[in-house]
């Protein structure tokens, strides 16, 4: 057996009946852990390269709310993960929506014509 002590149930010198739980070992292994840190701190560390919009400051915050994107992930987590209704997706869904003719209107100014 391996890993390490998560709990001791018992004491040294402690009379124990048969059968009876003496510690609980923890396989490392087969540990997740989410750790949460806070905006001005999350730019100093190599955990992750991925921060939520909403952790960015400045004109990365203005960069990163200009991204379609941005309001997709929070519409899908929101929806599937916490179960927020229709009213709490609104502004997600509008804004999805107001991207789609602005989108459209860049694509037809900066492509080029193809010929068929």
């Amino acid at each position: 057996m391996s890993g390490r002590v998560l709990y001791r149930l018992a004491e040294q010198g402690e009379v124990i009946g048969g059968g009876g739980k003496v510690l609980t070992l923890l396989d490392l292994s087969h540990v997740y852990m989410e750790i949460s840190l806070p905006a001005r701190d999350s730019a100093k560390s190599a955990i992750t390269t991925m921060l939520p919009v909403s952790t960015l400051e400045g004109w990365a915050k203005v960069i990163g709310s200009m991204w379609p994107t941005t309001y997709y992930m929070h519409l899908s987590v929101g929806a599937f993960t916490k179960g927020l209704g229709a009213g709490d997706l609104l502004p997600d869904i509008v804004a999805l929506f107001l991207f789609m003719p602005v989108f459209t209107v860049l694509a037809a100014f900066f492509l080029k014509k193809q010929e068929g």
